[in-house]
């Protein structure tokens, strides 16, 4: 087993992650109380996957299976993650700030040095 390889493969299935907590997180149930159904194999897969990283409480999720088969996925309503799964999500949540904060800098950084040279040009006319 390749650990470089395996650890890019686990950091890859993480990004697809957050962007599926954000919807879960946004989905409200309809108001009569029936569960909503979650279709997308992609979807479903990695909400069962955040499910059993105890990201996403399970009692949030209804699993159809048969023959050990999911045969679908519905969402029951209520709170969707767990204490883990939040901190997971904040953290995520930081590192997307800082990381924009790093690339507005760097933007600024580059205007400002666009700026200084047209300034160093304008005085050597």
């Amino acid at each position: 087993m390749d650990y470089k390889k395996e650890m890019k493969i686990l950091e890859k299935s993480r990004e697809h992650y957050f962007p599926v907590m954000d919807m879960m997180l946004d989905m409200e149930t309809s108001g009569d109380g029936r569960p909503v159904s979650i279709n997308d194999p992609e979807i479903m897969r990695t909400v069962l996957g955040l499910i059993d990283l105890e990201y996403f409480d399970a009692d949030a999720f209804v699993v159809n299976k048969r023959f050990g088969e999911v045969r679908g996925l519905y969402y029951r309503g209520g709170p969707v993650l767990t204490a883990k799964g939040l901190i997971q999500y904040k953290e995520h949540q930081q590192q997307r700030r800082r990381n924009q904060l790093r690339r507005l800098f760097v933007l600024l950084g580059l205007a400002a040095l666009c700026a200084s040279a047209i300034a160093a040009m304008l005085l050597l006319l």
